[in-house]
């Protein structure tokens, strides 16, 4: 099987890791971290990847 690794994917699932942490935990810092992973991964997609 293979794992589709390019940027935004990685992007992407630093998201929704980090907001499911959030909505677990309830820290804000996590969601902020989801926030800037997101920021990331439509920063990628306007490039093209």
């Amino acid at each position: 099987m293979m794992i589709n690794t390019n940027k935004l994917d990685i992007a992407v699932r630093f998201y929704r890791f980090f907001t499911n942490l959030y909505f677990k935990t309830g820290n804000y810092d996590y969601w902020i971290k989801g926030i800037k992973a997101l920021d990331e991964a439509i920063n990628l997609r306007k490039e093209g990847y």
